[in-house]
């Protein structure tokens, strides 16, 4: 369910902009808000998770749209390790995000968060600052 929900949300957006990769990291959140007990599922920690393949590929998949939308806007092939590396550091981003955010942790410490302009900040630092240097990106 995730995986079509991240998929038909990033559609309209061109492939390989930051506004696709925005878009996708606001799907995360709102998912994460609209179904949080799934979320909790889906991310809880859980031994009985470790040897359940079908679960795993889906993790994968889930995982692989994200990597696939860094390495569209990198302009690299989706198994660069810096397509990797930086769809990992987005994904750990947002999701300890949605975590605080159906936990309602941000209001609690009075924090009013513009998702907007958290997304593009955080696009801004660890994908676009990569691309606009004049360096490829690393391959290790």
């Amino acid at each position: 369910e995730m995986a079509a929900t991240m998929r038909s949300v990033i559609e309209p957006y061109p492939v390989g902009s930051i506004d696709r990769i925005n878009a996708l990291g606001q799907c995360y959140i709102d998912f994460a808000r609209d179904h949080p007990g799934l979320f909790r599922l889906v991310f809880g920690i859980s031994e009985s998770h470790d040897g359940d393949v079908d679960l795993a590929s889906r993790g994968l998949q889930v995982f692989g749209i994200v990597i696939e939308t860094v390495a569209d806007y990198l302009g690299v092939a989706s198994d660069h390790p810096q397509a990797k590396w930086r769809a990992y550091m987005l994904w750990t981003v947002v999701h300890g995000h949605s975590w605080l955010s159906i936990d309602g942790k941000a209001k609690t410490q009075g924090i009013e968060v513009d998702e907007t302009e958290f997304l593009r900040q955080i696009s801004q630092g660890l994908i676009v600052s990569v691309k606009d240097t004049d360096q490829p990106a690393k391959s290790d």
